[in-house]
């Protein structure tokens, strides 16, 4: 069953609109209520129509829609997110349930993946060792992508801390090659230069200091022309740990 119309339905009816006035000109009044419900599917022509008639961007209606459904990434990451700050084990376990479910339910990998991620994250929690085959499970789905955009570069940026040295490695040099496409938008670009600089962070911290002049330089690239302020401010601050761990201590300092 689409949720698609469940969010639409909430949208008109927050415009204060009828079914009818909705409709008209359009489809019918009963297709409408039926695609509202679920029960049938909807051309995009007539989609993004019945958006310009309640005064609703494409973007907006993303956004409300990642806010009431449970099905969307962005409603497990930010619940993910919540979980992990609080280290809260109970609510982990409530997500490995609910992802199984809506695995079981819609048989999309990313829910797959969420419990990966979720189930590694409680072994690191316990310090336990990760499951390896579940890493090369993620591992081997991103090589095998031949376009990453904002999902792909959102599940390294994830993963990378359950994988080996070799495999964060290589995705990064992946990452570097095969979203460069979509940088011009500006959520990609942003997730982008983030997830560089906790891959940065991850070398950082493992002293394999070898890729992250490079890595440095290419976020560097990505937020030359940008302005985000916070995450210039962090690339300095993991430029002065790289050149500190070089054995440049003054100028790492002063960064």
């Amino acid at each position: 069953m689409s949720t698609i119309g469940t969010v639409f339905r909430h949208l008109r009816k927050s415009k204060g609109m009828t079914l009818k006035e909705t409709a008209d000109g359009l489809i019918s009044s009963q297709f409408l209520s039926e695609f509202e419900r679920g029960h049938s599917n909807i051309s995009v022509l007539n989609f993004f129509s019945l958006l310009d008639k309640i005064n609703v961007q494409i973007t907006e209606f993303k956004i409300h829609s990642d806010e009431l459904t449970e099905q969307t990434q962005q409603h497990f990451l930010s619940h993910y997110g919540k979980a992990y700050q609080s280290r809260n084990i109970v609510k982990f376990n409530e997500l490995i349930d609910s992802q199984n479910k809506l695995y079981r339910n819609f048989k999309l990998p990313r829910f797959q993946h969420n419990v990966i991620i979720l189930k590694q994250r409680l072994n690191q929690f316990s310090d336990f060792s990760f499951n390896q085959t579940d890493a090369n499970s993620i591992y081997h789905y991103l090589i095998n992508c031949e376009e990453w955009h904002y999902y792909e570069i959102c599940l390294f940026g994830n993963s990378a801390f359950f994988m080996s040295l070799p495999q964060v490695e290589k995705l990064t040099r992946i990452a570097s090659q095969k979203a460069h496409k979509y940088e011009d938008l500006l959520l990609n670009s942003s997730t982008f230069a983030i997830v560089m600089m906790n891959i940065v962070n991850y070398f950082l911290e493992a002293d394999h200091l070898a890729p992250v002049s490079s890595l440095i330089k290419e976020v560097d690239r990505v937020l030359i022309n940008q302005n985000y302020f916070y995450d210039k401010n962090r690339l300095i601050y993991l430029k002065g740990i790289y050149k500190i761990k070089m054995g440049m201590l003054e100028e790492g300092k002063e960064l």
